[in-house]
């Protein structure tokens, strides 16, 4: 079997990782260089289009940039998510916002979500896992 496995690591070569500007349908955050302001975005397009828009001096990432002379760090641009629904993507890109507090958003999203979340945000931000704590049941 040995000889197969080997074979087979030859023959078969891994997916090169896809490059994140690359990514379609994305849920993004783009982070200032010089200060802890940040933006958080969603588009069905690549990232690399969506993020050239953002130089525009008209976008809250150029105003920011221009506005306060800082640099923005392109290299430091996260994919949060990852979601081709564009309601989801939405609802992704709001909950988001809301839980990175991200002041450079003019708004909160498309989908306004009621304060009620906020809890609910907080506590996936506050578990080891991201999904927040769980109680078992408890048997009767």
């Amino acid at each position: 079997m040995n000889g197969l496995k080997g074979l087979r690591s030859l023959l078969v070569a891994p997916k090169d990782k896809a490059n994140k500007l690359d990514k379609c349908g994305v849920v993004y955050q783009v982070p200032c260089k010089e200060c802890t302001s940040t933006y958080v975005g969603e588009s069905a397009r690549t990232l690399k289009t969506r993020l050239d828009e953002h130089t525009r001096p008209s976008s809250p990432v150029g105003e920011h940039s221009a506005t306060f002379q800082h640099e923005i760090d392109w290299e430091g641009v996260r994919v949060l998510d990852k979601e081709e629904n564009w309601f989801k993507r939405g609802v992704k890109e709001a909950i988001n916002i809301r839980r990175t507090n991200s002041d450079l958003n003019k708004d909160r999203g498309r989908h306004h979500l009621p304060r009620s979340y906020n809890r609910l945000i907080a506590s996936r931000d506050s578990s080891p896992n991201g999904l927040g704590h769980v109680t078992p049941p408890t048997s009767q």
